[in-house]
């Protein structure tokens, strides 16, 4: 019955953390309001499902950036970001690969975790997020606990 339980446990572990496209908030300044961007799960911003590329790691990211060509461009980004595998951070990444300014930039690896909430001064502020890993496997633990 143990040998059961745990082969049960290491699958839903696999299952829940490998198979699933990570889900990001996806926001701009441009298609979105700055409310609902600013807070995008009060305001049921579109969520993607991020697509994976070889050789990179699939993050969300938040981001506060400012365009000086274009005031309308500046504003809170949301959505997915491959980071080159050779990276070793996404925002200073993306800094040189873009000719925005980023004022503030936070990356994060879970479902919907990029709702931090982000200033234009570059300052941010987090929300509390649930690590749903962290949830699953302490109630998968007590579950095998139950099973001896």
């Amino acid at each position: 019955m143990e040998t059961h339980a745990l082969i049960f446990l290491l699958l839903t572990i696999f299952a829940t953390s490998c198979l699933c496209e990570l889900t990001c908030y996806d926001c701009d300044p441009i298609n979105a309001t700055p409310e609902a961007c600013k807070h995008p799960k009060d305001n049921l911003v579109v969520n993607s499902n991020c697509k994976a590329q070889p050789n990179t790691t699939t993050l969300c990211m938040s981001a506060y950036v400012k365009d000086t060509a274009n005031a309308n461009n500046s504003g809170i980004y949301r959505g997915c970001v491959n980071k080159p595998i050779d990276v070793n951070d996404a925002c200073d990444w993306l800094k040189e690969n873009s000719n925005l300014t980023y004022m503030s930039c936070q990356v994060c690896n879970e479902h919907l975790c990029n709702q931090i909430l982000l200033n234009p001064d570059g300052s941010s502020s987090s929300n509390s997020i649930y690590n749903y890993s962290f949830m699953l496997c302490m109630a998968l633990m007590g579950v095998f606990r139950l099973l001896r």
